[in-house]
């Protein structure tokens, strides 16, 4: 690796900022039950702390297809302003039946709070604050971006927008849309605020009762706050228009006067349902209300005294799911769900019907690359195909619903197995575990052929025509019959406490890694009758198969603190394999149980999970070379074909990366210190002033660690001397700098290793 900071920061801030420089299209995604704190600070601190770090410049970016959550939806005529994690979505929804996506343009963070006003778009994404042209909707474009880090709510009211971020309100001027600027910015301390706008009357809440403020913004230069009192305790929602106030408190809808704005008057308080309220919105007299579980409540309110409850509607099955905005137009209400848009009838407040739904996709979990097809199973939306054929420009095919929440995933000829397993996330109260078998001949028309509903799927392996799914809940491996994928039977199942968390099939010899028991090796040629053949190693989390070795990832340790190696059996002889090699894995854990998802492709071996991207040079398994790992949360799958290496995020869906093993390569220095060099995340992060850096030296050598602002510049030198080999903590003093986002870079001889951090005041 050379020591070049400018072709260094390059490669690292490329997925983070210089996209936007780049690409106006590519600027700059987890939110379960309404109302929970928890639940939304969860999906801010994974949306906006994780973004890829490429350490080197063996890792290039090549590109990435958005699948993670839906959090907004506007209208605007027969047109649709949404997104799927990190991608903004323009729809036509002429036809209710078969909603086109016309326009798809991606950013690298989650988006959310999608707002049209007069045919301008506004939205955010995580530190940006994005405004979209729709005037004309045949050809939408991004009008203009401003920084705003950690920005969580977003209203618009004329020409000023108002985005809450961490610690400030800021009043933004879009008067010129294409030119917005931040006209004033004041303290605001909600954690995780609830806003709305009505007349200049800007009100802010959070849903734990610390904070309720009214904010006269009549004259931006010159905003006054005013603290409210006598608000509910637990706030879920407001909407506020002209004179009045709606407040969602549990299941109670309050109707407050704001006729004098700094002190609302309460008008009447109704029990509207035993679930919780969520989004709110007004349409003449009437409210329609999404509530916790997907339902929507249609309520008059023309006697402000006393609301009605006119008509609901209850979903069911994957539409189950508590909408993240609300937006109407005419007869139709449009909810954004976790995986995708629900699109209500209203025109009958007694009468609320399902009109259409359009996918966005959820939380991408496993990806299988066949002949330029990229198969990704995403949560609650089920399965996708990607044309892939050319990264850099990835392209929908098909989409099928699986039933409930997809996750592990198994790619034949012709058929694609998908295992779902609602109830380990707590999606659904009537949640569906099982296997289905997907015929994928028709990519752009996928079909389901067989379902079998079973325990909790988690993971599976295919051998032959059996189908091997592990239920680590049930501590069960179910042995099913695929040979006629659409009729699945099951023939055998191992009971004799398999937690299994990863499973590999080869000639009906099953491999289970189990973080308590190891990995334990069964021949299942008799599926009624399986026999344990043996039992090696300590805790185990993943494994694969190459020919006549399995590469597991093996842990030791107590906690908090385990230490993970990468083993290497010779299992020429499956009754009794023996260790070949090990690979030390730079990863500190405190979980057990979180599987780890593998593959060995062009004699590397790669792996997803446990909070780590790695890669491990096996072209000779006897010497096995971890040649890059480092931190990134939230990867679930990764598969490859040639140089290119496909992985799966929560919230960036698929991302497409491409290795280069020339001479650059972390691993290819003949120093075999150099191969010992390793940085760690600073700790904590976010900080506040002060961070520790952690890295190791494999030998005695010169070190320096230098700071760098987001352009690239030069900011402090947090150490610069000679160390000793072992492992090395630097306290790095931040306080004469602003709040924003920095890169330390550690270097020494020809090793050089780049780090993310975030100061926060």
């Amino acid at each position: 690796m050379g020591c070049d900071i400018s072709r260094s920061l390059l490669i690292y801030i490329l997925p983070v900022a210089l996209l936007a420089l780049v690409s106006p299209g590519r600027i700059l995604a987890q939110h379960n039950k309404l109302g929970l704190d928890r639940d939304h600070l969860e999906h801010i601190l994974r949306s906006t702390s994780q973004v890829p770090q490429f350490l080197d410049t063996s890792l290039q970016d090549v590109g990435q297809w958005g699948w993670g959550r839906c959090m907004g939806a506007a209208s605007m005529g027969n047109y649709l302003f949404t997104g799927s994690g990190p991608s903004f979505l323009w729809v036509n929804v002429t036809d209710k039946q078969n909603p086109i996506v016309v326009w798809d343009t991606l950013s690298n963070l989650q988006v959310w709070n999608h707002i049209i006003q007069d045919s301008i778009g506004y939205a955010l994404a995580a530190n940006r604050f994005v405004v979209f042209d729709f005037r004309d909707p045949l050809h939408p474009r991004i009008m203009s971006e401003l920084n705003i880090d950690y920005a969580w709510a977003l209203v618009v009211e004329d020409s000023l927008a108002f985005v809450r971020d961490g610690s400030y309100l800021h009043c933004i001027d879009v008067s010129t849309p294409s030119s917005p600027y931040v006209r004033a910015r004041v303290p605001s301390y909600p954690v995780v605020p609830w806003m709305t706008i009505s007349k200049k009357r800007l009100y802010i809440t959070d849903s734990s009762g610390d904070t309720r403020e009214y904010w006269d913004v009549s004259n931006p230069d010159n905003m006054r706050r005013t603290f409210l009192q006598g608000f509910p305790l637990f706030v879920s929602s407001m909407f506020a228009r002209d004179s009045i106030l709606l407040v969602g408190s549990g299941g109670h809808l309050e109707i407050y006067s704001i006729a004098i704005p700094d002190s609302p008057a309460i008008l009447s308080r109704t029990l509207i349902s035993n679930k919780s309220i969520g989004r709110l919105a007004l349409q003449g007299d009437t409210v329609h209300i999404a509530i916790e579980d997907g339902g929507v409540i249609e309520v008059d309110i023309t006697n402000r005294s006393q609301a009605v409850v006119l008509g609901e509607y209850v979903p069911s099955g994957h539409l189950a799911q508590g909408a993240w905005s609300l937006s109407v137009v005419d007869s139709v209400l449009y909810c954004s769900l976790p995986h995708g848009v629900s699109g209500l009838s209203i025109a009958n407040p007694s009468n609320v019907h399902s009109l259409s739904f359009i996918p966005t996709g959820h939380q991408s979990e496993k990806v299988v690359v066949r002949d330029g097809l990229a198969f990704v199973t995403s949560g609650l939306a089920g399965l996708w195909v990607v044309d892939v054929s050319n990264p850099t420009r990835p392209r929908r095919l098909g989409y099928v619903h699986t039933f409930g929440y997809a996750r592990d995933l198994i790619v034949d000829s012709a058929v694609a197995y998908v295992s779902v397993s609602d109830e380990l996330d707590g999606w659904s109260d009537d949640p569906w575990n099982g296997v289905v078998a997907v015929d994928i001949r028709q990519p752009d028309s996928l079909r389901v052929l067989d379902s079998l509903a079973m325990g909790r799927a988690l993971t599976m392996a295919k051998s032959g025509g059996l189908l091997f799914v592990a239920c680590p809940a049930d501590s069960t491996v179910t042995v099913l019959d695929v040979g006629d994928p659409a009729n699945i039977r099951q023939v055998g199942s191992l009971n004799d406490g398999y937690k299994a968390i990863e499973i590999a099939a080869r000639d009906s010899i099953v491999f289970l890694a189990s973080s308590f028991e190891g990995l334990r090796i069964v021949d299942s040629r008799d599926p009624i009758h399986p026999q344990l053949l043996c039992s090696i190693l300590p805790g185990a989390f993943g494994v694969c198969l190459d020919g006549d070795y399995a590469y597991v990832f093996s842990r030791r340790g107590g906690f908090p603190v385990v230490h993970d190696s990468i083993v290497v059996l010779n299992i020429s002889d499956p009754a009794s394999p023996s260790i070949l090699a090990k690979a030390h894995k730079f990863v500190e854990s405190s979980r057990w149980n979180d599987p780890l998802e593998s593959v060995v492709s062009n004699n590397l071996l790669l792996w997803a999970g446990d909070n780590e991207l790695g890669i491990c040079d096996v072209t000779n398994p006897a010497q096995p070379r971890v040649t890059f790992a480092y931190r990134i949360e939230y990867l679930y799958g990764i598969d490859a074909v040639s140089d290119t290496i496909y992985f799966t995020h929560s919230t960036w869906g698929l991302w497409m990366i491409r290795y280069d093993r020339g001479p650059n390569a972390i691993g290819e220095h003949n120093d075999q210190s150099a191969r010992a060099f390793h940085l760690y995340p600073n700790y904590p992060n976010p900080f506040n002033a002060s961070t520790q850096l952690k890295f190791v030296a494999g030998a005695r050598q010169q070190v320096r660690i230098e700071v760098f602002n987001i352009l690239g510049q030069h900011v402090a030198t947090a150490f610069d001397g000679m160390v000793e080999a072992g492992e090395h903590k630097v306290h790095f003093d931040a306080s004469h700098l602003s709040s924003g986002v920095y890169f330390y870079r550690l270097a020494a001889r020809d090793a050089a290793l780049i780090g993310r951090m975030v100061l926060v005041k």
